[in-house]
């Protein structure tokens, strides 16, 4: 038996023979055409795009009455065929460079897919796997040839392993024959672990080397709860497994049951538990799991899929609206745009910098991208007027940016005034604690927002100088550091002294022993992935505020995270309903 470790992006647990695919890729050499051939490849190439965009619209009609919650997604792919950046592109190398149409595709974008691939940090560094989905969509037309990976034909049950699976594969399994996958390469938030989320399908991305480990017909495990792969297990380990799988789906049931039920405390205490979501169609998934509303939409995929609609306020506006629209009167707070040098397409102008984590990102792109900035903030405004937006900056790390950022929304204000165009006068505004400075000035800058919110994922990143997408130091980020635990303190104290609320967003809060802690710090908001939210409130409602003061107190005088888990483990199960695994 081999164990592969990656990361579970859909949870779950599949048990079935594998179906090992290649990489699927088109090897195209650099050759070139004769002068008088120029026009004809020239529609040639325009014969392709054409073919490909109509292949692309039929699938997003097909998945709107199939999959309504994916078909955004395969949009995006829509929008890369239209794009005229790429077209221009794609023209100029067969009529400015002689390439033939092939090898012009696999030239410009290759370009893309490697600034994609390259980027460090955030949704668009797992995004160029939409970009491959392009570029081979283009050279099958281009070649004459069927889809390398043709998934169609599967008869038996089977659990796909491939270095990578584009999103419009995902989202063409048949999920009655694929069992789950498992890939080489992605991400928590690349589309293709969006789509099996949204299909229930068990995945394990990331893994590393697989595909030569594996031959067809090999009995594979996958665990996409904690992410591993076990190859030809023994019997013990398969039902051990099958075991598992019985009562994840059993305790699935009771959490998605009970979810509807408020998030009370055993000792009267109420909690607000909100959902962090990316596209606009999660809201479906929100109401689901019965979310108390918007703790945190992101906003940077409005500048993925073209220029235009990044630029367009009513886009933006149209956007906003619609969701505000969808939570029923809930609340939504939008965070303005997160990117940077290391998460922003070409189309913006911003180079690549040798240490983009530290660079021209988040609020300091705004700055130097005012126009965005603006444009995004007059969509916000107009959206508040029904008076359940608020506004959230990210990335803050002093009361001067806070205070340049709050003159650009005043400024903006005033613009939509004198233009007679409504919104909400007191539109609560407030910041992502993000980095350590935030934390340390925590009780100046609460004086001049409404709220806080805790961004986890970044604040353990800074704090504890670890890359936690590095296989090299990942292990060292460690949310349960006691130096964290005393900044969140810190931040949660500062927000109770000035009155204003302070929620945690991030993967902290879905850790049933760190929700308890986080309790027990002072925490009663939280805003966590649609998914999360059921078993988030269960938690909640199993737990006396009491209890996780005293989990909190010796928590906060330990020395060591091991320390502070080994106190949580010993601590804290009995206050917690009985998980699966």
């Amino acid at each position: 038996m081999v164990i592969k470790k990656g990361i579970g992006v859909s949870p779950g647990v599949a048990i079935a023979e594998a179906l090992v695919l290649d990489s699927g890729q088109y090897k195209i050499r650099r050759k070139y055409i004769h002068p008088e051939q120029v026009e004809g490849e020239l529609e040639r190439l325009d014969r392709a795009i054409e073919s490909a965009q109509e292949e692309v619209s039929d699938f997003v009609e097909q998945q709107k009455r199939d999959n309504p919650e994916i078909h955004r997604i395969i949009e995006t792919h829509l929008a890369f065929l239209q794009d005229e950046e790429i077209r221009s592109g794609l023209v100029s190398g067969v009529k400015e460079h002689g390439f033939t149409p092939e090898y012009a595709v696999s030239r410009v974008m290759g370009r893309y897919i490697k600034v994609f691939e390259n980027m460090q940090d955030g949704i668009f560094s797992t995004r160029f796997s939409d970009l491959h989905d392009v570029e081979k969509r283009l050279l099958k037309h281009l070649l004459g040839g069927k889809e390398r990976e043709d998934l169609s034909g599967i008869t038996e049950t089977r659990v796909i392993v491939a270095r990578d699976l584009t999103p419009t594969q995902t989202a063409a399994l048949d999920t009655s024959m694929v069992a789950g996958f498992a890939t080489e390469v992605g991400g928590q938030t690349s589309h293709t672990a969006i789509v099996a989320k949204s299909l229930g399908i068990p995945a394990v991305v990331g893994i590393g080397k697989l595909v030569k480990d594996v031959s067809v017909g090999d009995l594979l495990i996958i665990d996409g709860t904690e992410g591993v792969v076990l190859i030809n297990p023994d019997e013990d380990e398969v039902d051990r497994y099958r075991e598992k799988s019985r009562s994840f789906g059993i305790y699935e049931e009771i959490v998605t049951k009970d979810s509807a039920l408020p998030a009370v405390s055993t000792d009267g205490t109420p909690f607000t538990v909100l959902g962090n979501i990316e596209f606009p169609w999660e809201i479906k998934n929100l109401v689901k799991g019965h979310a108390d509303g918007v703790g945190l939409f992101r906003t940077e995929f409005l500048y993925l899929d073209s220029l235009a609609r990044a630029t367009s306020e009513e886009a933006h506006y149209e956007i906003y609206s619609n969701m505000v629209s969808a939570v029923l009167g809930q609340v939504v707070t939008i965070r303005t745009l997160d990117l940077g040098s290391d998460k922003s397409p070409p189309d913006f102008g911003v180079g690549m910098e040798a240490n983009p984590a530290l660079g021209c990102r988040s609020l300091r792109f705004s700055f130097v991208r005012e126009d965005l900035f603006v444009t995004q903030l007059r969509a916000i405004l107009r959206a508040s007027v029904n008076k359940n937006v608020k506004l959230m900056f990210p990335l803050v790390t002093s009361v001067a940016e806070l205070r340049r950022a709050r003159g650009i929304l005043s400024r903006t204000m005033d613009e939509l005034r004198k233009e007679g165009i409504p919104f909400n006068e007191d539109i609560p505004v407030g910041i992502m604690v993000e980095v350590p400075s935030a934390v340390l000035i925590a009780d100046s800058l609460a004086k001049e927002v409404d709220f806080f919110s805790i961004g986890s994922n970044d604040l353990i990143q800074y704090a504890l100088a670890v890359d936690r997408v590095n296989e090299r130091v990942a292990h060292l980020y460690e949310p349960a550091h006691p130096a964290i635990l005393r900044l969140l303190k810190m931040t949660i104290d500062a927000a109770a002294k000035a009155e204003i609320e302070v929620s945690l967003c991030g993967e902290m809060a879905t850790d049933p022993k760190l929700a308890v802690l986080l309790v027990g710090l002072g925490l009663t908001r939280f805003s966590v992935t649609p998914g999360d939210i059921p078993e988030l409130k269960k938690v909640l409602r199993s737990v006396a505020i009491v209890d996780a003061k005293k989990v909190a107190e010796a928590a906060l005088t330990l020395a060591t995270a091991e320390e502070v888990l080994n106190h949580l483990k010993a601590e804290v199960p009995g206050l917690l309903p009985r998980a699966p695994y």
